[in-house]
């Protein structure tokens, strides 16, 4: 079971009962087979039994993107990407971004004023 409240906030059922996570909370989604996996800001990981495209329908309208297959980002947490190296920084964590799809991704964070590390100047 998944759902969001009235308030924006996800509550769903994980192996350890019944969970309600903040949008704002979430770094990003993995697809692990059946299962996805939540990463959380808070540094916590939830299993979810459910598919990622669950999650992608559910979540995209509330600012989360599908870049890979296998990921789904919450768009406010990415930090920067990188075009050359197809990834994405969201803290600490580099994350894969489709070929396929790279660059309809890549002009999508721009137009969300997320800057391409590619441009940085290097000193």
């Amino acid at each position: 079971m998944i759902f969001l409240t009235s308030d924006g906030q996800l509550f769903l059922k994980s192996h350890d009962g019944m969970n309600l996570i903040s949008l704002n909370s979430i770094l990003y989604l993995k697809a692990e087979g059946a299962y996805t996996k939540l990463i959380l800001k808070e540094g916590d990981n939830l299993i979810i039994c459910k598919h990622l495209i669950v999650f992608q329908k559910l979540l995209n309208p509330h600012g989360f993107l599908r870049i890979h297959r296998s990921f789904l980002v919450n768009i406010s947490k990415i930090s920067f990407f990188q075009s050359k190296h197809r990834v994405v920084k969201i803290q600490e964590n580099e994350i894969p971004v489709s070929k396929r799809n790279g660059d309809k991704i890549f002009n999508i964070l721009l137009s969300k004023g997320i800057k391409d590390g590619n441009n940085k100047c290097r000193s």
